[in-house]
């Protein structure tokens, strides 16, 4: 393995040579995933790291070069939904759930004595 400092850190690039040797004799693109060691290193958890698209974009062109060449490509962006969003609350109404004991109290639901509880025969 020729250790080059323009593709990279040595970690990356004998974390990238273990994949490359790895999926060598793939006839389709294979599956590594995190846990799966070569040589002590865990050469799936780097792999899930590097085709986050922020670890991705942060890569030197080389590197995502090398990794395509073997296969790997970026995992697509993941745009979330919107929360949805409430209604206003009509003038007067309590909102929050830290009102809503105020207001029942208010109403006199939760005073002592105010609910009665059922008898048993």
């Amino acid at each position: 393995m020729h250790i080059c400092p323009a593709d990279g850190p040595a970690d990356w690039q004998r974390h990238h040579a273990a994949l490359r040797e790895l999926v060598a004799d793939e006839e389709s693109p294979a599956e590594v995933l995190p846990g799966f060691t070569v040589h002590g290193m865990d050469v799936g958890k780097w792999l899930a790291r590097q085709r986050k698209p922020e670890v991705w974009a942060a890569l030197a062109e080389g590197q995502r070069e090398r990794l395509e060449a073997v296969g790997v490509t970026p995992l697509p962006v993941t745009v979330l939904p919107e929360a949805p969003t409430r209604a206003p609350a009509e003038p007067g109404m309590p909102t929050g759930s830290s009102t809503a004991p105020a207001s029942a109290f208010e109403r006199g639901r939760c005073r002592p004595g105010a609910v009665k509880p059922a008898r048993t025969p």
